[in-house]
């Protein structure tokens, strides 16, 4: 039997649960776009296969379009070359692509929007010749359709949030956003928060991580603003359908609703 697709204009997002790290899974009806991999933890165990290539081949997904390592930390990139030795990848972008190992990534960079499927992507950041390094560094990635908006972060730190309240004020507002650098407290100024105003904010975070992330203070910011607060460390993987007549569809936790072998241990 073949895998269900999105319809037209629908766009399916899974935060993966990699533990103390980053990927997120997009699907539009014939693209899909994998934001980050996890982390490499040794030669023997990566996120990249022992997390996201399961989850793309129970989608039926053995190609993909699109490949962003928002930045070349081994908790966002450690996992991706072992992803793309099992999955053909089409191109790779990165906001430190000169740092990777893989050798074949680009620069994300501002300027860019492309359309898959009545779905809208745009990189918010970084600035084309970009001198940050590591956290702030990384690209930022809205993406839009008629159902809502998803504001995917990275590891963003203060100085980057307030670039982007001062220049792209109007495209910071989501429904969902993932929590800036897995909660820490270097992040989510209290006007981005403001600023971005989701119902859903979402924290990349592994159990018992020894950053203690989420800060509390970090939590309860993203509570005031009126948004449900999830953690992959507590929910495993989190999914929504943004449907063109349903709305947002969601969240549905894996490690509630399916206990899947992906989700990291409790």
């Amino acid at each position: 039997m073949r895998p269900q697709l999105p319809v037209a204009g629908e766009l399916w997002f899974t935060l993966l649960d990699v533990g103390q790290g980053l990927s997120a899974v997009i699907q539009t009806q014939r693209h899909t776009l994998v934001f980050d991999t996890g982390a490499r933890f040794s030669d023997d165990f990566d996120a990249g296969s022992a997390v996201v290539v399961p989850f793309l081949r129970e989608l039926g997904v053995s190609y993909i379009d699109r490949l962003i390592l928002s930045n070349a930390d081994n908790d966002h990139a450690g996992g991706a070359l072992k992803l793309v030795e099992k999955i053909a990848v089409h191109e790779i972008l990165s906001g430190e692509p000169d740092e990777l190992t893989l050798g074949r990534a680009r620069q994300c960079t501002n300027r860019e929007v492309w359309r898959w499927d009545g779905v809208t992507f745009r990189f918010l950041y970084p600035v084309q010749k970009n001198q940050s390094e590591g956290n702030n560094a990384s690209c930022v990635l809205l993406v839009e359709s008629s159902a809502g908006r998803i504001l995917l972060t990275a590891d963003i730190e203060k100085e980057v949030e307030s670039w982007l309240l001062s220049h792209v004020p109007e495209q910071l507002t989501a429904d969902i956003v993932q929590v800036p650098h897995h909660g820490s407290k270097s992040s989510s100024t209290r006007d981005f928060v403001t600023a971005v105003s989701p119902d859903y904010a979402l924290v990349p975070a592994g159990y018992k991580n020894r950053y203690r992330f989420p800060r509390l203070e970090v939590v309860q910011r993203w509570q005031a603003a009126g948004a449900l607060l999830l953690n992959t460390a507590n929910q495993g993987a989190i999914r929504y359908r943004l449907h063109p007549v349903e709305g947002i569809v969601g969240p549905e936790s894996y490690r509630m609703d399916a206990k899947r072998y992906w989700n990291a241990g409790e």
